[in-house]
């Protein structure tokens, strides 16, 4: 059997709607042990797909309209949201640190002596962990 027969049973048992509910071209093309530039080529078949594509017998599958990719593209939204969220964080506690530096040394204490049993206390319990 050809693949090209192999390609029209398959088309027909979505439009009788058995086939698998998830269709690509890509996974047609691995079925049928073609490329898929083989199926966009055969302009019978191509226009068999997009006319069972839009009478809804097969699921539109685009990349720019996978419920997929909108999730994807909601997670990067929501990811560069936060990442600008602690990038100010980031400033505000620079700030911070540079305001107290600077009374610190208004007040001729050097933050150094200052920080030192802090730091040691910190590092002993990072060792710990």
């Amino acid at each position: 059997m050809k693949w090209q027969e192999r390609a029209h049973k398959i088309l027909d048992d979505y439009q009788r709607g058995v086939g698998n509910r998830s269709f690509s071209i890509d996974t047609l093309a691995a079925t049928l042990s073609v490329n898929r530039v083989t199926i966009w080529r055969n302009k019978e078949i191509y226009s068999r797909i997009s006319k069972l594509r839009q009478s809804g017998a097969l699921p539109d599958r685009d990349a720019r309209t996978s419920p997929r990719r909108k999730t994807l593209a909601q997670d990067v939204r929501a990811l560069r949201i936060e990442r600008d969220q602690l990038k100010l964080q980031i400033e505000q506690h620079c700030d911070n640190y540079i305001q107290i530096y600077r009374w610190l040394r208004e007040k001729n204490i050097d933050a150094s002596q200052l920080m030192e049993p802090i730091i040691n206390r910190y590092s002993d319990k990072k060792g710990q962990l």
